[in-house]
């Protein structure tokens, strides 16, 4: 899967200019909200082409990789015809060890109706090497959707169209007897798909970001989040060959399941299915401001931790939140991770009253949901967690479970502000997209699209949600339609 390289971000100059105006929120340069790191997830696994033996013509020593690795995908074919020289003998090494492993199809299509082709040569390849997709240590095929390269540069693929990626997928589907995982990201079916991915929301996502830290791949639209992360493209892997006799690099991913549970998967017996992509969450820690500091030191209190809520993450939040974990049998370690967020945050229903539901209440308005926080779950907070849901692509019931709460407080963020709603941390395209359209703002674009890599194109990716919530606020102060 190809080198990308960074693009700065950039913020259409109305939007910044409103959100200037209607609060100054945009000035704090507080982080980003984070979810759980690659390194917290213990199933680990690579990738390979042709690319990883170009420098050496060598091949790769696939019982070292096994060492420190659970599974691997490897390139098999890409278009209608190209097949990689290497994957025969790489999948038949790969197949004498412990790894996990599934071949993949970089499509790359030629005409607007080569979904059938591209899948046939995927199909007659990877069956002459062996493979069947239910033999035990076999994963599911892939399909890889992204960017292609012409004349040294990144672009969409012309001729791509989500019908024939339907056609490929239904068409491996039936071949293999199992459902494909594809792999992707957010930002390519933003900028490529026109942010309609709902052609895979049935298939596990394998989703791409590098050099993230603790900033999880974003959930494709349509889609959702991810089953395996691909969090770097540079690693070195003992195994795979180097120049000049060193350890080489390969991409590097996670799964987000136990190894049970990806050996199910892979037809080795045990837990039936492996997890769909769950809920994500921030890390909230002692040094942080804003509305996510809030809700967990409201959360807190409501669990018998009482804490004043000033959205300040000192020592005396860090201490209660050390008492709490100790209860719930955690580490006590003073950080909100992902243990912590659940067991904290409880499922809210209409009629719930507390600090609880005041907490969901300063989340809803931090994402653009302006609701009174009254710490009662009445029939205006509930239709504005409908509404919130039904924007996120989750069950509408008015519920306040796992899922919702961990959009809410994924999407509010956990930058300064002081604790008032609203504070500045980043959101992505989809999410600052949900929050306007919500709030009646529309957005255009010169070139018709949200794609950051093109010029041409304007994109909310990582914009502050003080801004979004300043051009929110300027709105209904002012009864001016805002775009």
């Amino acid at each position: 899967m190809s080198t990308r390289p960074s693009h700065a971000l950039r913020l259409a100059a109305l939007g910044v200019a409103t959100a200037s105006l209607a609060g100054g929120v945009l000035l704090s340069n507080a982080p980003e909200s984070a979810a759980a790191p690659p390194s917290s997830y213990t199933v680990k696994g690579i990738d390979t082409s042709h690319h990883n033996h170009d420098a050496t013509g060598q091949p790769i020593d696939w019982k070292r990789v096994a060492q420190k690795n659970a599974f691997t995908f490897l390139k098999a074919t890409q278009g209608s015809r190209y097949q990689d020289p290497w994957f025969a003998r790489d999948f038949k090494a790969a197949s004498a060890t412990s790894l996990l492993r599934a071949p993949y199809h970089f499509f790359d299509p030629k005409s607007t109706g080569d979904g059938a082709a591209q899948a046939d040569h995927f199909i007659r390849t990877a069956r002459a090497a062996g493979y069947s997709g239910t033999k035990p240590g076999e994963l599911p095929p892939v399909l890889d959707v992204e960017s292609v390269w012409v004349n040294g540069k990144e672009v969409c693929p012309k001729a791509l169209r989500a019908d024939q990626l339907d056609v490929f997928l239904k068409r491996v589907k039936a071949a293999f007897k199992v459902t494909p995982i594809v792999y992707t990201r957010a930002s390519f079916v933003n900028g490529c798909m026109e942010g309609k991915g709902q052609v895979f929301k049935d298939y596990p996502l394998w989703l791409a970001r590098y050099g993230s830290g603790s900033r999880e791949p974003q959930s494709v639209p349509g889609a959702g989040s991810w089953t395996f992360w691909q969090y770097t493209e540079s690693e070195r892997v003992p195994g795979v060959p180097g120049a000049k006799n060193t350890v080489g690099k390969a991409d590097r991913n996670v799964y987000r399941g136990t190894l049970a549970q990806l050996r199910a998967l892979a037809n080795l017996g045990g837990t039936p299915a492996p997890p769909r992509p769950g809920a994500s969450w921030p890390t909230v820690k002692q040094g942080q401001r804003g509305v996510d500091v809030t809700t967990v030191q409201l959360l807190l209190t409501a669990r018998g931790h009482a804490v004043k809520a000033d959205g300040i993450f000192g020592s005396g939040t860090t201490a209660k939140v050390k008492a709490f974990q100790k209860t719930q049998h955690l580490t006590a370690d003073g950080i909100i991770g992902p243990q912590t967020w659940t067991r904290l945050a409880p499922t809210l229903k209409p009629g719930a009253k507390g600090t609880a539901v005041t907490a969901l209440q300063h989340q809803l308005t931090a994402n653009g949901h302006t609701v009174k926080t009254d710490g009662a779950y009445g029939p205006a907070t509930t239709t504005k967690v409908k509404a919130f849901q039904k924007a996120h692509r989750l069950t509408a019931d008015g519920i306040t479970g796992t899922r919702t709460w961990a959009a809410l407080v994924r999407g509010g963020g956990s930058g300064g502000g002081g604790g008032k709603p609203g504070g500045a941390g980043k959101l992505s395209d989809a999410q600052a997209a949900a929050k306007l359209k919500a709030a009646g703002i529309s957005r255009v674009s010169s070139g018709n699209c949200t794609d950051r890599n093109r010029k041409n194109c304007t994109s909310l990716q990582g914009i502050r949600v003080g801004t979004v919530n300043g051009v929110i606020s300027l709105k209904k102060k002012s009864g001016c339609k805002v775009t």
